[in-house]
């Protein structure tokens, strides 16, 4: 016999015995089976069970019992269901009847009963269990360099260029995320090149090229100096930030000399050729004036070239230490002149240059006598570890008319005026240490040296 005939049998005797009356009885709910297999659509694996109700029999006068007519079944069915959240609003869960906003992500519970009344068909409780798994709708920023384009953001997606990007990702439950990616590509300053003025050991900073970022510029700074060092590099860090993406540019501030040493030649009034050298930060003659025109061919009025009885040999001695010129000829002044004087006053210099300041030349004090003297002529040579070269032509006393000091100490006129009869000078000597500055009567002969203006 059929299970479902079992069951029905034994409550049936079991509501006879209960009552022993004419007419009909029923019981509760009573579980009789369940089954895998949606309501709406078995090939769903749904948890389906199936309730019936236990009907009355109906007595007969004679005590015979008789089956009364069964109710229809309930069926009680447990929907488990997972989609992936819609960004549309309008979009909803529609099967089985139900009717779900889906724009919100979480676990959500409902249930529907569908009425069907007929003895054919089975009334139906049907729950439904809804999970809805989240999707992104989220916003990245990136900020690279031009060289890193094509710029690889995932394993799929590849970014050719700035500006913004839509990227669909699945996520771990199949749900595709929609990214908003916004690129910035910046491109590096290439570095500063410039060159410094002469005597010039320092300059102040200056407006510096930015990178460049596109589509839109974004914030940067930088840690440049107040000023940069003549002869150095100075690296400048920029700093490039969009969000919480940072971006670094080092820009190289390369401030060389101007021109100055081999092959680079000064030329004075006669035509004759100086060589040059840096000491520093100024460029200087090599060689000791041995001019008798300013460079207009004007003839200059006191020059002197050393004899003396030790040194008779005046053209060996022009050609190796130069000539020797009052303070008014080297600086092309009228003897008594007591004015103003420039700093950059060209007296014998050839166009250009100009007589050295006395803060010039103290410049070089900052050096040992052996470091600016050259390595022969002098009665103790030097190293001439600076390549000044000072040569020790000595000097022209004008009251004795003679000269001194050949091969011992070298003189050389500053433009700066100690007094109305006075001028400073340089003064290297074979036995002392370090460079002098004195004053002496401007009617002595002395050399010169030029520094580029």
């Amino acid at each position: 016999m059929h299970f479902k005939e079992i069951v029905r049998n034994i409550f049936f005797f079991f509501f006879l015995f209960l009552f022993s009356l004419k007419g009909f009885a029923q019981s509760g709910f009573l579980s009789i089976g369940s089954q895998m297999g949606d309501f709406f659509d078995p090939q769903q694996e749904y948890v389906t069970f199936t309730y019936g109700q236990v009907f009355a029999a109906h007595l007969e006068n004679n005590g015979a019992a008789t089956a009364g007519v069964q109710q229809p079944y309930i069926i009680y069915t447990i929907i488990m269901d997972t989609v992936c959240q819609e960004a549309d609003s309008t979009m909803h869960y529609q099967h089985h009847n139900f009717d779900m906003p889906l724009h919100t992500a979480g676990d959500f519970f409902t249930d529907n009963y569908y009425p069907i009344s007929s003895y054919h068909r089975y009334d139906t409780v049907a729950e439904l269990y809804l999970t809805i798994h989240p999707i992104y709708f989220v916003t990245d920023t990136l900020l690279v360099y031009d060289s890193q384009l094509p710029y690889a953001y995932n394993d799929s997606t590849i970014l050719y260029s700035e500006g913004d990007h839509t990227i669909i990702l699945p996520t771990i439950h199949g749900c595709d995320s929609t990214v908003g990616v916004m690129v910035y590509v910046a491109t590096c300053p290439t570095d500063t090149h410039l060159v410094a003025g002469y005597s010039i050991s320092d300059i102040p900073n200056f407006p510096l090229q930015h990178p460049q970022v596109v589509p839109y510029p974004i914030a940067m700074q930088n840690n440049e100096p107040l000023r940069y060092i003549v002869g150095d590099t100075t690296p400048v860090l920029w700093t490039l930030s969009i969000a919480d993406k940072v971006l670094y540019c080092t820009q190289n501030v390369i401030v060389a000399f101007p021109p100055c040493g081999d092959g680079f030649y000064a030329y004075d009034g006669n035509n004759i050729r100086y060589n040059t050298v840096r000491v520093g930060c100024d460029c200087w003659t090599k060689e000791n004036s041995a001019a008798t025109l300013y460079t207009d061919g004007t003839s200059i009025p006191e020059t002197h070239v050393y004899w003396a009885a030790m040194y008779p040999d005046t053209s060996l001695n022009l050609a190796i230490y130069g000539r020797l010129y009052d303070w008014y000829s080297a600086l092309r002044l009228p003897v008594g002149y007591d004015g103003a004087i420039s700093d950059t006053i060209q007296g014998l210099c050839p166009d250009g240059w100009h007589i050295p300041t006395a803060e010039q030349y103290r410049n070089l004090t900052a050096y040992p006598v052996d470091e600016l003297k050259s390595p022969n002529y002098w009665i103790v040579p030097g190293n001439n570890a600076t390549d000044f070269t000072s040569l020790p032509g000595g000097y022209y006393n004008p009251i004795s008319n003679n000269f001194y000091n050949l091969r011992g100490n070298a003189y050389y006129w500053t433009s700066a005026v100690g007094n109305n009869d006075r001028a400073e000078t340089f003064h290297l000597s074979y036995s002392c240490e370090t460079g002098l500055m004195e004053l002496i009567p401007k009617d002595y002969g002395y050399s010169v040296r030029c520094i580029k203006n």
